[in-house]
């Protein structure tokens, strides 16, 4: 959790800006970083997850932070898929879901209820 304070410091979310915007560096390749809330054990391997979300015809980006609650059925499905916040609200959110749906989890994963993740889809860092 320390490196999610530490994240915070410096991504801004839910905050839009433009390509050429000087504040900003816009990544590479953009980022997801997946924290596991309250006792939700790890549910997907490392680096499984890639939000590949469109970007408009106007050269935008805006970091995305979603906190979404699932439960794993007895064949390693998510289902009652729920998002519980979204910063901002309904930017990436589908593409998140899609991903974390279509994401295999560990086999010890299957049949666990009431599991909880924050998701950040990271596609600029501020310069200061």
């Amino acid at each position: 959790m320390f490196g999610s304070i530490v994240l915070a410091s410096i991504i801004q979310f839910g905050e839009v800006k433009g390509c050429s915007d000087t504040s900003i560096e816009l990544l590479e390749e953009f980022k997801t970083e997946i924290v596991y809330l309250d006792n939700t054990p790890e549910l997907f391997p490392k680096g499984t997850i890639k939000i590949a979300a469109s970007m408009p015809p106007i050269c935008q980006v805006v970091n995305s932070q979603v906190e979404v609650e699932f439960d794993i059925d007895n064949q390693g499905y998510i289902v009652n898929y729920k998002v519980i916040s979204n910063i901002p609200k309904r930017v990436h959110s589908k593409a998140i879901k899609k991903e974390l749906m279509r994401t295999p989890v560990y086999k010890s994963a299957w049949g666990l209820k009431n599991n909880k993740v924050l998701v950040n889809y990271i596609q600029y860092k501020s310069k200061t």
